[in-house]
């Protein structure tokens, strides 16, 4: 079927269109959306998506959740918060930089700030002018010349001050020397303040070093102060005025306060065996010490010394007495005689004892006034000890008409 001439459908819709395969078919709304769409996406191009907040096309967290995108996709905040990572305020713009059909991130979003009341115009900059205000929320510049102190005196605004004000804001003098080095003599007379409130001034004055700390250690140490050497000091009493003050009225000051705190204390003579004049040298007095004043010593026991070398006395005992002396047994015995044994004379008993520790070989034993002989074999054994026992090879008789008499010489 044809048309031969142009069809008026008196604004009816034409409907059930089919898709378009061909530059000149008709086409219906679905695919001129699609395309339309299409070609936005692939572009890039901001569209307008919505808005951000309560009663928006999104909520603040529903925008945040938010993970599929296109680049350009651009909503508009009514709310103010925290959104995509982004504080955005009411008016600005959300524009997201990138696709995502999944997993978006706050990073592919880009805020457009629509507040721009704290911007700088910059046409207002010259070279060396900042920014002031005089009043609030009035900003304007101030260009600054050369060799200009920028600042606010009493009861003025921000700006560039004259010498003269720059001077009073300082409390400094006219006609003062800037860069003066101060001697210590200057800054001792405390009569003129712009000579030592330089730091410069003080470090070049050799009282006190403004370098970095640890620099004493580098200086010439001195063991003992004299009376001569100069301290500095701050006086309490005349508004903190540096003083000096020498080592000799240190010292006189420090007497003074500790003679309040200490008794001065003088040293006494001592008298007595012990004697002393002053502080010199005690000495013990010839004939003073006497043996009662000796230390105690053991029964049988004298003062002497059996250790080698030369050192103190010491207790001796009679044996070491006897071995310094050289004294030995046979001249330090006693000699006894025709002493009895203890035993029976019967004829049987051969073992006969001397209460005495007899030293060996000494003794002289007799029987019936002959003397015998010692050892085995002869006429008798003989064992010493603290009692000695003398044992006869035959034993001494008691007969009727006589009896065996024993007797005993010895030493001990």
């Amino acid at each position: 079927m044809y048309i031969d001439d142009h069809l008026d459908i008196n604004n009816k819709k034409a409907i059930n269109l089919a898709t378009c395969t061909a530059g000149t078919d008709a086409a219906n709304k679905d695919y001129v959306d699609t395309a339309v769409a299409g070609i936005v996406a692939s572009a890039d191009a901001m569209v307008f998506k919505g808005t951000i907040g309560t009663g928006g096309t999104h909520t603040i967290a529903a925008f945040n959740a938010l993970v599929v995108y296109n680049a350009g996709w651009t909503y508009r905040v009514i709310e103010a918060g925290t959104i995509k990572g982004n504080a955005c305020e009411i008016g600005d713009l959300l524009i997201a930089t990138v696709d995502r059909a999944s997993a978006g991130v706050n990073a592919d979003w880009t805020v457009a700030q629509t507040n721009i009341d704290g911007a700088v115009i910059k046409n207002d900059f010259d070279a060396n002018t900042i920014l002031k205000a005089d009043t609030d929320n009035t900003p304007i510049p101030l260009t600054v010349g050369e060799q200009t102190f920028v600042g606010r005196k009493t009861g003025g605004n921000i700006a560039a001050l004259t010498p003269a004000e720059a001077r009073v804001i300082l409390n400094v003098q006219d006609g003062a020397t800037a860069n003066a080095v101060c001697t210590g003599a200057e800054i001792d007379t405390g009569t003129d303040n712009a000579k030592y409130a330089s730091p410069l001034a003080i470090r070049n004055s050799g009282l006190i070093s403004t370098a970095a700390s640890g620099e004493f250690t580098a200086l010439t140490a001195k063991g003992t102060p004299v009376d001569a050497d100069e301290l500095l000091i701050e006086d309490s009493a005349a508004s903190a005025g540096k003083k000096k003050l020498t080592w000799a009225a240190l010292k006189a000051t420090l007497k003074t306060y500790f003679d309040t705190l200490y008794n001065l204390y003088v040293h006494p003579n001592h008298s007595g065996d012990v004697t002393s004049v002053a502080d010199g040298a005690t000495t013990i007095a010839a004939n003073a010490v006497s043996n009662s004043k000796l230390a105690d010593v053991p029964t049988a026991t004298m003062k002497g010394r059996v250790t080698a070398s030369t050192g103190d006395p010491e207790d001796l005992t009679v044996a070491q007495v006897r071995t310094l002396l050289g004294l030995v047994a046979g001249n330090l015995s006693v000699r006894t005689y025709r002493a009895v044994p203890t035993g029976v004379v019967n004829g049987s008993n051969a073992v006969f004892t001397l209460a005495a520790n007899v030293i060996s070989g000494t003794e002289e034993v007799f029987k019936n006034g002959i003397l015998m002989n010692a050892g085995a074999g002869n006429d008798y054994t003989i064992t010493y000890g603290a009692t000695t026992t003398i044992t006869f090879a035959t034993a001494p008789s008691a007969a009727s008409s006589y009896t065996d008499v024993i007797l005993v010489n010895y030493s001990v």
